[in-house]
């Protein structure tokens, strides 16, 4: 017999299983207050992203010319965007 292996952790499963974490600290507690939770915080990053539109796509278009960043090179775009 062939045995399953658990699962791939997604992000997905970690954002859920984060908002049923903090599920906890929002009365009624459960599986809905995980879906408010998991409704607000998608609606700020959506806000968060849409207001850094420009900078998402410069890091992105960096990444893609160059396959990976290290925290120095993302410094440097990051203070471009300041001036």
């Amino acid at each position: 017999m062939i045995e399953r292996s658990e699962r791939p952790e997604t992000d997905l499963r970690k954002a859920a299983r984060a908002c049923l974490a903090l599920a906890l600290t929002e009365q009624p507690y459960g599986w809905r207050a995980a879906l408010r939770i998991g409704k607000r915080l998608r609606a700020r990053t959506r806000a968060l992203i849409d207001s850094q539109w420009p900078l998402v796509a410069r890091l992105a278009a960096e990444l893609e010319q160059h396959r990976e960043l290290d925290h120095i090179q993302i410094a440097r775009i990051l203070e471009r965007r300041e001036m």
